[in-house]
């Protein structure tokens, strides 16, 4: 009876979802990124003004980034979410001060519809699946294969009409598919092939079979297939950028448009430089 009514819920629920489900939808959130609002509850974190600003500002660079590549490819971009650093303290509760804090980190993802037609096709099968499992629960028919079929069909559709980016400025590690053979850091990005790819994996690179990862900046290999460390320089103040990770995941022809369309000379222009010189 519970399956009944979980399949019921999420049936009903598909008019009532974002335009883009059953791709992700973006964060609902009160206080929109990058709003005063949103500025001020930074704040209280203890994050330090000047690390609001290098959020905003990034924020706003890696916006203009997306939305000109959305533009030059006929596609829509969504932003579904961010994860930005938490304030400083020292062992005794103080706010640490600027001299000392470590690198501020921030990760900004985005979502590109690269193909209108496959995420319709995705929503057409969606409903049609769900009233189909719904009538086999009321039927009282074994639930044999529908599980399979949705995860299967999740990552058929999210490879055709998706491309998500993942921006991360001073991230600690860079994560890879597991045992992927790696190469060197170099300016080059790395191609990654998930055999099994996972659709409500919380990765979201782990959703799709293809994957691509870029980096600048001081990285170094972590383990054989266990992904880059981030090799941090101890003279840097906190609110300059030490390295950038980009994953890139979904439609693997869209990954190598997006990636050519890549401002790269910016990104390698980011490097090393405080937030006042962006």
């Amino acid at each position: 009876m519970l399956l009944l009514a979980f399949a019921v819920v999420c049936y009903s629920g598909f008019a009532q979802s974002c335009k883009y489900f059953p791709a992700d939808c973006p964060e609902t959130r009160s206080d929109p990124y990058g709003s005063q609002e949103d500025s001020v509850s930074r704040l209280d974190n203890p994050v330090l003004p000047l690390e609001v600003t290098m959020e905003n500002r990034l924020r706003t660079k890696v916006n203009d980034w997306m939305n000109r590549i959305a533009a030059k490819e006929g596609w829509e971009v969504v932003e579904l979410s961010e994860d930005l650093a938490s304030g400083e303290r020292d062992a005794g509760g103080n706010v640490m001060a600027y001299a000392q804090r470590p690198p501020h980190w921030m990760v900004f993802r985005f979502q590109f519809v690269v193909n209108a037609d496959s995420l319709a096709a995705w929503a057409a099968w969606f409903k049609e699946f769900a009233q189909r499992r719904i009538d086999n629960m009321r039927a009282g028919k074994p639930d044999n294969g529908f599980e399979a079929e949705r995860n299967r069909q999740r990552v058929h559709y999210r490879d055709a009409a998706l491309l998500v980016v993942e921006i991360g400025f001073n991230v600690d590690f860079a994560k890879t598919i597991e045992g992927s053979a790696l190469a060197v850091v170099g300016p080059d990005p790395i191609w990654m092939n998930n055999k099994q790819p996972d659709p409500i994996a919380v990765d979201l690179m782990n959703r799709s079979h293809n994957c691509m990862l870029l980096l600048r900046g001081g990285w170094k290999r972590s383990a054989p297939g266990g992904g880059f460390a981030a090799a941090f320089a101890k003279d840097r103040k906190c609110d300059q950028v030490q390295n950038l990770s980009i994953t890139f995941s979904g439609n693997g022809g869209a990954i190598r448009h997006c990636f050519t369309d890549l401002p790269v000379s910016q990104l390698d222009g980011l490097i090393g430089r405080a937030v006042d010189f962006f």
